[in-house]
């Protein structure tokens, strides 16, 4: 229960930095991860702001359905570093807390989290992506639903779908103001299925096709599922999701 993670929270974190320090990691950097074409769109929007250079970052995300906007996020080849950096922290021997209670496969990104893989690479790169990627995109695509400190607090975790583990995603809506969804997947590797569905105002389902790379921006009240994957023959099907949070003025969050 919690209360292991609770009583092994900060233990768990002297873990994770021990461990980083001695492992051979890749380098995670915004220039070697992030496509290209985003990553100048949006470093030329933060150098000289304009409301030109702010709509060329949103018309590289443009709507796949109503209310959920898609684009290349992560350069495909440049996952095997992100990949790499999550196998080994899964073979670390480092116990590691689930991400929800709707997935059992996949961890927690962050040292606000007992029980979270926590070590300085991985959250300088989770802090990059929330700050200059998706609290900025989330606030363009969604003014009328991101308010001031409305997406204060990051909830980051990566999702594995596995033949005989998790297999598709049940409708929900997520606790978040918007979310931030990333396939991990690479190019070529054999499974199908990989789509998101999403529930219009008319309650009919909408499909997003998810391709390696590939982001989705949404807000977390729009009701979505994972498609069933029905046919993985990969070791995995991955992803990695990453939510704004309200925090109310008690620090509980809403």
């Amino acid at each position: 229960g919690s209360e292991f993670w609770d009583r092994h929270g900060p233990l768990l974190r002297d873990a994770w930095d021990e461990w980083a320090a001695a492992a051979d990691l890749p380098p995670l950097s915004e220039r070697t991860v992030i496509d290209p074409s985003l990553r100048e769109a949006v470093s030329a929007a933060w150098d000289r702001p304009s409301a030109l250079r702010e709509e060329r970052v949103r018309s590289l995300v443009p709507e796949a359905v109503p209310g959920v906007h898609r684009c290349r996020l992560f350069a495909p080849e440049s996952i095997r570093a992100l990949r790499a950096h999550l196998e080994a922290a899964a073979a670390s021997g480092i116990p590691r807390r689930r991400p929800n209670g709707m997935n059992r496969h996949g961890v927690i990104l962050g040292d606000e989290t007992d029980g979270a893989v926590s070590y300085r690479i991985l959250l300088e790169f989770r802090n990059l992506l929330a700050d200059r990627y998706l609290r900025p995109i989330g606030r363009a695509l969604f003014p009328e639903h991101v308010g001031d400190g409305d997406d204060a607090e990051i909830y980051a975790f990566t999702i594995s779908y596995t033949p005989g583990g998790d297999v598709e995603l049940k409708e929900h809506r997520d606790m978040s103001v918007v979310t931030l969804n990333v396939n991990l997947n690479l190019p070529g590797e054999d499974y199908s299925g990989s789509s998101l569905y999403f529930i219009d105002e008319t309650g009919r389902r909408q499909e997003v096709q998810f391709e390696p790379g590939m982001a989705l921006f949404y807000l977390g009240s729009h009701c979505h599922a994972a498609a069933a994957y029905y046919r993985i023959r990969a070791p995995q099907l991955s992803s990695v999701a990453f939510r704004c949070r309200r925090i109310c003025k008690s620090g509980s969050l809403r």
